[in-house]
């Protein structure tokens, strides 16, 4: 199922690109839901629960405008694809800053819009991607499950590592986690420790050595079965 949000405060311009984006998903037969939003600020209350797969973003808004949304978008989620819309080309330069995936000029070009389309179709992956929203510094992060490298837990503050070397935190207990991330990727070696073992370099004597280049220790009396289990991770990969 494809997310996708459209943010215009023009209904009517929010209404003909959505007709469009109805269009080309029902021909290309892809499950998808369409959210509409009339202000940024609507859209970042949406995000404070929810996420996007595909975006379409009016910048000349009232109040919050587009570049600013976007920023705040982009700051709890990394990979929703941002395309921006205005009748103006002078806030391309800023829509890019964003990791943009296009930049579409009102009127909207139609053959321009089934390009960008067909081209986030084309790129987005077989599989679908699972996530981990968590609440750090008072917003929702989304962070992408193949990105995270290990979990640690310290008291009841939980540190999330990921392959870009960013250091989330948040609080809650590592069983809760643990949960969330129940795929055949993640193993709990340790009583602080989750780690993914798609992210592991090497096997010291005691400790896994992470992508990162950090040593995540091993349960010591379980050494022997938690090793077992990595090397059958490795052969069903």
């Amino acid at each position: 199922m494809v997310s996708i949000g459209i943010c215009d405060d023009s209904e009517i311009e929010l209404t003909l690109l959505k007709n469009f984006i109805d269009k080309q998903f029902w021909e290309k037969k892809l499950e998808y839901i369409i959210y509409t939003f009339t202000s940024g600020e609507e859209l970042v209350a949406y995000y404070q629960e929810h996420t996007l797969d595909l975006l379409f973003l009016d910048i000349y808004m009232k109040q919050l405008d587009g570049i600013e949304t976007g920023r705040a978008i982009r700051a709890l989620d990394k990979r929703v694809e941002i395309i921006f819309c205005t009748a103006s080309s002078s806030y391309a330069l800023e829509s890019y800053d964003l990791l943009a995936s296009g930049y579409l000029v009102k009127p909207f070009d139609p053959e321009k819009l089934r390009i960008l389309v067909d081209r986030f179709i084309e790129a987005r992956p077989r599989s679908e991607h699972r996530y981990l929203v968590v609440k750090s510094n008072y917003n929702n992060r989304v962070i992408d499950l193949n990105d995270i490298v290990h979990v640690e837990s310290d008291d009841k503050v939980l540190m999330i590592y990921t392959v870009d070397g960013e250091e989330i935190r948040t609080y809650g207990k590592l069983n809760d986690i643990e949960q969330k991330l129940d795929t055949p990727n993640f193993l709990r070696c340790h009583q602080s420790f989750i780690i993914n073992m798609a992210e592991i370099k090497s096997v010291e004597e005691n400790d896994f050595m992470t992508t990162t280049g950090r040593l995540i220790p091993i349960r010591k009396r379980e050494l022997r079965k938690i090793k077992n289990e990595y090397l059958e991770y490795k052969k069903k990969r």
